[in-house]
């Protein structure tokens, strides 16, 4: 950084004692003005017909004999060692409220396919990629 000029330089001395060229103008404070509290307007009664409320009508549907009907589930609790299981070692983290897993731990998954052929749950983990499959752990 260059020196500036003695003629540019400004002392410390000269800048405390410097006053300013233009007054800036006196700002006179506002007028206090008493606050009234103001009633809430009244209220307007419009002359309306009448409208006319929905009413619901239950029925009873009957199904056709060839509709198959829906699989119930039961409230039982399942006997997780009779379900095909398969386990994984993970490529990534995944929790939820039944686990918390981290990159290479080894956990079992339900292996069951779904009732329309879709994969199972350790199978849709692999297919994206979040873990491999793996042989159980021995103990």
């Amino acid at each position: 950084m260059a020196k500036r000029p003695p003629s540019a330089r400004t002392s410390s001395r000269a800048l405390a004692t410097a006053r300013p060229t233009t007054v800036a103008p006196a700002i006179e404070p506002a007028p206090i003005v008493a606050q009234v509290p103001i009633a809430p307007p009244e209220p307007v009664i419009v002359d309306a017909p009448a409208i006319a409320l929905p009413t619901v009508v239950a029925a009873t549907i009957e199904l056709a004999p060839n509709v198959p009907e829906a699989p119930t589930v039961s409230s039982e609790p399942v006997d997780a060692t009779a379900l095909p299981m398969a386990w994984l070692k993970m490529k990534t983290g995944l929790s939820g409220p039944d686990f918390c897993l981290s990159n290479g731990d080894e956990h079992p998954f339900d292996h069951t396919p779904g009732l329309e052929g879709e994969p199972s749950e350790a199978q849709r983990l692999v297919d994206a990629g979040f873990a491999d499959f793996c042989d159980a752990p021995e103990g």
